[in-house]
């Protein structure tokens, strides 16, 4: 048992971003940001190499509360640590779990990109220019990213 009166030090983290996702949820996103905030200092504080996903989820829900909030600058500065920190560990623990959140990014990257443009149309082109995923992560991008097809999708 640590100090912190828990058996397993991973499940910390997890709670608070289940509490975080809770007041996110319920629209109190400065104390969402909070959650996150611990969630990732006691992430830093275990260095563990299963610990990418969470790392990225608290990270990306930082970012989607910045962005409630009206301060696109903060998302897209929560979105640039994601992706130094996936970079950061392509070469300290490569995996599959590392490959897994890396296409997490890659395919919600789009979303961020629309939804920070909608609030600051600067910010929205710089992304399109030099999208952070593409910058720190180039062969996992290129990897990744799916064909686009040309087809229109009939929905049903």
């Amino acid at each position: 048992m640590n100090t912190l009166g828990t058996t397993n030090p991973r499940c910390l983290p997890g709670s608070w971003l289940q509490r975080g996702q809770r007041l996110q949820q319920g629209g109190c996103y400065d104390q969402a940001i909070y959650c996150y905030q611990q969630g990732l200092n006691d992430l830093f504080q275990r260095p563990d190499a299963d610990a990418v996903r969470p790392h990225l989820v608290l990270l990306l829900g930082l970012a989607d509360c910045y962005l409630a909030l009206k301060r696109p600058e903060m998302a897209l500065v929560k979105l640039d640590r994601c992706c130094r920190y996936l970079a950061e560990c392509q070469t300290n623990c490569p995996g599959q779990t590392l490959q897994s959140a890396i296409k997490h990014l890659l395919g919600v990257w789009p979303d961020y990109q629309y939804r920070i443009g909608a609030q600051r149309p600067q910010l929205g082109e710089w992304m399109a220019q030099f999208s952070g995923a593409d910058r720190y992560l180039p062969n996992v991008a290129a990897a990744a990213t799916p064909a686009i097809s040309t087809t229109p999708r009939v929905l049903h």
